[in-house]
């Protein structure tokens, strides 16, 4: 992560972008329709682009929108301390590895800077895994629903018509500090109702419906556990067993950070793990996890072992796990925690 850098885009930086994005959808003339859009919005100062480059490449893209004239169903969306965000891209190869969140974090920063208050975007209902991010970010706030054109793969053809839900976000600024605080949320059981999305938060999250632990392949999809609600919406998910009167955390998820919402999660599994008389609450990370391994002492769980080079014997069972995490650490050794109930 060095050599990358974010950036405001110049004009010569989105010809670039633009014509190999043309380059690499031959066949689809809607490129080159969103590329005069793009350049026209970037002169006359209706948006700003941002730019992710490593080693002189752009790899990651985001697009903030200041003017509502290109707008489609502008109203709620833009407006002098709204700004609407598109045209989030990450190129395939680089993808999930930390690059557009440190892109979307300085652009953040920047529209903060400007004066902003409030992020606005649009999801397809159907982008269950790009919903999820934006959760992560914070777009939890519901707007509208409704419907977009979007230009058509053949010129010959009429625009596509597609259902968009809207959400917005506020900035964590002074004015909007106790807005924020608001945020409510139910913990339910996971049942069959939610067990779809579940599993695709996590292949999402461990690009797997397996879990493996101490070397063995654990079936999420059988999995007990909760999830936090808000609005209908998943918003966290918690995974446990019960094994030899142990209770052990399977996955943790905590889609929106800061809210309390991981510490209602532990405390539900903990309330259940003594109902069935179990001696001690346990869990296992790795070794370069450490905002999780802070987090985890942070409520009072300590840590009981630790298995060297554990990580090898797991890719054997699952050989996409990366041998360095996006920190720059080596993921090498498993370690457990635990409370003692």
């Amino acid at each position: 992560m060095e050599e990358y850098i974010c950036k405001l885009a110049t004009i010569e930086e989105m010809e670039e972008n633009w014509n190999y994005l043309i380059k690499i959808h031959p066949n689809d003339n809607a490129w080159k329709v969103y590329k005069e859009k793009a350049i026209k919005d970037f002169l006359d100062g209706n948006s700003i682009v941002y730019y992710g480059i490593l080693n002189g490449r752009i790899i990651s893209e985001a697009t903030a929108m200041i003017s509502n004239l290109d707008v489609i169903n502008t109203e709620g969306l833009i407006d002098d301390k709204t700004i609407y965000l598109s045209a989030f891209r990450t190129v395939k190869e680089y993808q999930g590895k930390g690059f557009f969140s440190k892109l979307y974090r300085f652009m953040e920063n920047d529209l903060e800077k400007r004066g902003y208050t409030r992020l606005t975007l649009g999801v397809e209902p159907n982008e269950v895994k790009n919903i999820i991010i934006y959760f992560k970010y914070g777009f939890t706030n519901y707007i509208k629903t409704s419907y977009e054109e979007e230009p058509a793969k053949n010129e010959n053809e009429a625009p596509r018509k597609v259902l968009i839900n809207y959400y917005s976000k506020n900035l964590k600024n002074k004015e909007n500090k106790e807005n924020n605080e608001k945020f409510e949320y139910k913990i339910v059981p996971i049942s069959k109702k939610y067990r779809e999305k579940v599993n695709n938060i996590l292949i999402d999250e461990w690009e797997a419906i397996n879990i493996i632990i101490r070397g063995k392949i654990i079936d999420g999809t059988k999995l007990d556990g909760f999830l936090a609600l808000k609005d209908d919406e998943i918003v966290g998910v918690i995974t446990y067993m019960i094994e030899n009167n142990e209770c052990e955390i399977c996955s943790l998820n905590s889609l929106i950070e800061n809210k309390g919402i991981g510490t209602s999660l532990i405390n539900k599994v903990k309330e259940i793990a003594k109902i069935n008389n179990c001696t001690r609450l346990k869990l296992v990370t790795t070794n370069d996890n450490i905002r999780g391994l802070e987090f985890y002492q942070r409520r009072e769980f300590v840590i009981a072992n630790i298995y060297k080079n554990a990580m090898e014997n797991s890719r054997k069972l699952k050989p996409r796990i990366p041998m360095l995490a996006d920190n720059g650490l080596p993921i090498r050794d498993e370690i457990e925690l635990e409370i003692i109930i």
